[in-house]
């Protein structure tokens, strides 16, 4: 791409022969705005696959322990630096007091089965150090079926950029 490089490439020369109406700024700030239009399409795509994967809750104190692990799904802030102009959708939250949202990416991966670790004895007075089990949560994968879904973003791209530009070209 010529003017700006926006991580994921943009082939098609009409969307080139367009952007040499514009300068380098303005040609920055319509790869901001398509870039965070696509971002907003994938983390929204990634909160519905989250959403559909997550088990139900089945106790009342978890009734909105669901809304803080979707809410984990987020997109960074777009950075410009020098030629490119960069963003990413991740699922790893923030670790603020009682947000809980740092959990979504044991969700994503899986754990493996947890227990405690503690020395207990029984009542034969036999002393154990592995601990009682904890458990262990399923992958879900939600974010890997996002970005499969996904894949024509580059399409996406190309038409975010083509509507910004006959939206903001000068006449």
């Amino acid at each position: 791409m010529s003017k700006r490089n926006v991580g994921i490439f943009t082939e098609t020369e009409e969307v080139e022969q367009l952007l040499d109406f514009f300068t380098s700024e303005q040609c920055t700030d319509l790869y901001k705005k398509a870039l965070g239009t696509v971002a907003k399409q994938f983390k929204d795509t990634t909160k519905n696959y989250f959403k559909s994967e997550l088990p139900t809750a089945t106790r009342n104190s978890q009734s909105g322990f669901s809304d803080k692990l979707i809410d984990a799904v987020r997109i960074s802030k777009i950075k410009v630096e020098g030629d490119n102009v960069s963003t990413k959708v991740h699922v790893l939250g923030v670790r603020s007091s009682g947000s809980g949202t740092f959990r979504a990416r044991f969700f994503e991966g899986g754990t493996e089965p947890r227990e405690t670790k503690r020395e207990y004895t029984d009542s034969l007075g036999r002393t154990y150090k592995k601990g009682k089990p904890l458990g262990r949560i399923k992958a879900l994968n939600y974010f890997q079926q996002a970005q499969s879904a996904m894949s024509n973003l580059t399409v996406s791209l190309d038409k975010v950029i083509n509507d910004l530009i006959s939206k903001n070209a000068p006449k």
